[in-house]
Order: C-alpha cells, then structure tokens, then sequence
C-alpha cells in the first residue's frame, strides 16, 4: 500500500512539473519570439503564449498545489501588489513573473533548467547560423545597434534579435542556465568553456555587461574549484547582503549628485563613466520625480533631450536596476528581493548561490533583469519559500543541500 502511494504520489508530482514546464516554455518562446527578427507575425505568436501562458499558471496554482493559510495571504498580498504596478507603470511585468514565482510548489529546477537552457540554447544556435547569410547578402534587412556612448560609432552585431544587448543576454543567462543544471561537473575546463563561448561573441556584440559579470562569476566557481568548500563562506556572504548593499550604494549615488561639488563630482562622474552612463540616468529621474515605492507612470518621454547638471540627457535607458526599481518599479520590490535572498541563501545550494550572485551583479548592469523566465534567481528560492511555515525553517527541511 505505501509503494503503491508513492507511486501516485510520483505520477502526481511529475504531472505537476510538466504543466508548469510547458508554461515555462510558453514564457520563454514567447520572449525570445519577441526579441526575434526572423519572427514576422509576432503580433499572433505573443497573444498565443501569452494566452498559454496565463491558463496553464492558473491551473497550476488553483488546482496543483496546497497552501497554509500564511501562504495563501502572502500570495493575495503579493499578486495585489504585482497587478497594481503593471498597471500603474503601463507594463505587462510582475504579474508573469508573479505567477511564474508562486507557481513553483514542487517543482524540480534542475530538471527544468536542464531542458530550458537547451531550448534557448537551440533558438540561439539557429539565429546565429542564419545571420551571416542575411548579413552578406541582405544586409540593408539586418538590423545592427551602433554604440554611441563616447561617439565611437562601433558596429554591434544583434544575430537577428531587436538589440545587441538582447542577444548578449539571452546568451549569458543560457550559459548561467547550463551552469546551474551542471554544476556538479562544473570544473576549470567546463568554466572556461563557457567564458569562452561568450568571449568569442562580444568580439561582435561588443556587450560589456554580459563580458564583466560572467568574468566575475567564473573568477569565483575558479576560486572555489581550487580552495575547495571553504570558499562557500564568501559565496554565501554575497549571496545574502550583495543585493542590499549595492541597491544602497546605487541609490545613495543617485540621491546625492546634485549636492555634489568638485573632486567628489567628478569621481562620481567617473564611476558613471566606467558604468557607461547608467547612473546619471537614476539621478535625473530621482531629480525630477522622486521614490516610488510601488511603481508608477513616470511620465517623461523616451524622446526628450535636456542640458541638466552637467549631462545631456537623451532618452531615458533604465539600465541600472537598482536605481530604477526605486523611482519607477517600486521600492517595494527591492525590499522583497533583498529580503528573499538574505532569509533563504542560508538555506540554498552552491549552484543556487552563484545564480543569486550572478543576478545581484546583473541588476546593476541591465533591466532585462525583469524577465524572470531567463534570469531565474528568483525561481530557485521559492523551494524553501514554500516550505517556510514559521518564521525559522525546520532543520530537517531547511538544512543546506550538498553540490
């Protein structure tokens, strides 16, 4: 009678995981098709998944999982929160990624991701195969995103996606995918591989974010390959407060520019430069409008061009996470993220761990941040989430796993 329970239990479980695989999947070729160029109808294949998407999280969440009633208002609270700040800043954001974070109950990421990152891998490989043809011989098609930063004018190669940075993403955040479904033969040789691979495609994208961030994360699983697991002591020190600590280093550089004068503005003009121009974009926004802390319509056109202290101001990038989730998306979301990431690293394995670093890093550099489906730091947590019924998690169930 147990085995046969366990059986149903299994068949029950691995029912759940395909369901929300397949919206998983919906999320993921749903975005991709969007960034894509050699998609033509992009309009039907959006509403498709989109629609998808949406009816299969539902089913997951309404009639798959079980929930406390601490879970049950923890979920109203936070869907209500998500719904209102899409509205409120006039984009379809949190809510996907909503439903992608709360309907994860049971759910197995290594095997996700060890399918995800293949598919988006797959889509990858097919752009990239194509686009040399399309370049060559049907160049004046082929879009191309030219750096204008310091008016160099250099020729950044999109591989048919919307943006160079686009396909630098997806790139980075399926060689992270690979990394975290792989970790355990993650050695010197598997490491430089990946750097590798991307290295070989910022000689053509030219994407600085991507470059910098993977170079830290392979510095540091290079580190803990040769000092061994006494280096997850520091793994797990970034994993809890780096989040925090660089949204409060960010906002207080956004805050404090326009009181600036002299060596200090020039050296916060420096760091400015070295993050290619991001911040002075925080500080003009904090300047005309202020904190949020739930997000709303900023109100100030992509167009605008405008002489302020010091800086022209031309469109509005919102690169810098940090500084955006504050006068933007709402602050409320950085406390959520930071709080998630300190209350549940302690209890996360070393392959979750670098993908919270990674993530941390990434928000400074980039708002693709938000699409969840790719950056998926958040998805890895929600396992101790769901089992945190007090306020201190059991030992038998919150103890660290092995990797």
């Amino acid at each position: 009678m147990s085995s046969l329970r366990e059986k149903i239990n299994q068949k029950n479980i691995d029912y759940a995981e395909s369901i929300y695989n397949l919206a998983f999947l919906c999320g993921v070729l749903k975005a991709m098709f969007a960034f894509s160029e050699l998609i033509t109808n992009k309009g039907f294949f959006n509403a498709v998944f989109n629609v998808a998407f949406f009816a299969i999280m539902t089913y997951k969440l309404f009639f798959l999982q079980k929930y406390s009633v601490a879970q049950i208002i923890t979920l109203i609270i936070t869907g209500l929160a998500c719904i209102y700040t899409d509205f409120a800043i006039y984009r379809l954001v949190y809510i996907p990624a909503f439903l992608m974070i709360a309907a994860t109950q049971g759910i197995d990421f290594k095997k996700s991701m060890k399918f995800m990152w293949k598919v988006q891998a797959f889509i990858l490989a097919i752009h990239v195969m194509i686009y040399p043809i399309m370049y060559n011989f049907f160049g004046d098609r082929v879009g191309i995103t030219v750096r204008g930063f310091n008016e160099d004018n250099r020729i950044r190669h999109q591989f048919l996606f919307s943006h160079a940075n686009v396909f630098s993403m997806l790139l980075l955040w399926t060689i992270f995918g690979y990394i975290y479904a792989n970790f355990e033969k993650m050695n010197k040789k598997r490491i430089f591989a990946c750097w590798g691979v991307y290295a070989f495609f910022y000689l053509f994208t030219n994407s600085n974010s991507g470059m910098i961030i993977l170079s830290i994360v392979s510095a540091l699983l290079i580190i803990r390959d040769l000092v061994g697991e006494k280096f997850d002591v520091v793994l797990l020190f970034l994993s809890k407060y780096l989040f925090i600590i660089l949204a409060i280093f960010f906002n207080v550089m956004m805050v404090s520019y326009p009181q600036l004068t002299g060596n200090l503005r020039e050296k916060w003009k420096e760091i400015d430069s070295f993050f290619t121009g991001r911040l002075k974009y925080g500080a003009y926004v904090y300047a005309k409008k202020g904190f949020t802390i739930i997000g709303r319509n900023l109100n100030i056109s992509s167009k605008i061009k405008e002489y302020w202290e010091g800086f022209w101001i031309e469109g509005l990038p919102a690169d810098n996470m940090y500084m955006f989730f504050s006068v933007w998306y709402g602050l409320f979301f950085t406390f959520l993220i930071a709080f998630l990431f300190w209350r549940y690293s302690q209890y996360a394995t070393t392959a979750e761990i670098i993908i919270i670093i990674a993530y941390s890093l990434y928000t400074m550099m980039e708002s693709y941040i938000i699409y969840t489906q790719f950056c998926f730091a958040l998805l890895l947590l929600m396992r101790y989430v769901w089992k945190d019924h007090t306020i201190i998690l059991p030992k038998d169930k919150g103890k660290k796993a092995v990797v």
